[in-house]
């Protein structure tokens, strides 16, 4: 964890896929589908700052949780970007003081 392409987690992609509805992890596929354009395989950093986060997010909020949920430059997965998400929506609140200690924790190693 100590890789310029480490990224923390605090729940696996199985545990994410459990936490959705066999509905809601479909139309997150298709929407990813969508988003990524020819790719298909990532999405890039302006696609999930317009697509899945929409205007009213502060460029520096959306700077964050992009990198924060797996995003690099090349983009970001379908599974990570599951992974945040399931995490910033059902994750428990103890999941989510660990993520960010972790994250926290990651970039003040990077720095």
């Amino acid at each position: 964890m100590g890789a310029k392409d480490s990224k923390p987690s605090c729940i696996s992609y199985e545990e994410a896929v459990k936490r959705v509805t066999d509905s809601e992890l479909r139309r997150i596929k298709d929407a990813f589908k969508r988003s990524a354009g020819t790719s298909g395989s990532v999405l890039s950093k302006c696609a999930f700052m317009q697509d899945v986060l929409g205007d009213g997010v502060p460029s520096v909020v959306a700077d964050w949780l992009y990198t924060a949920c797996g995003g690099t430059a090349k983009g970001i997965a379908f599974k990570e970007l599951l992974c945040g998400l399931v995490l910033l929506t059902k994750g428990t609140q103890d999941e989510k003081i660990k993520y960010v200690y972790m994250y926290i924790s990651l970039d003040a190693v990077l720095q």
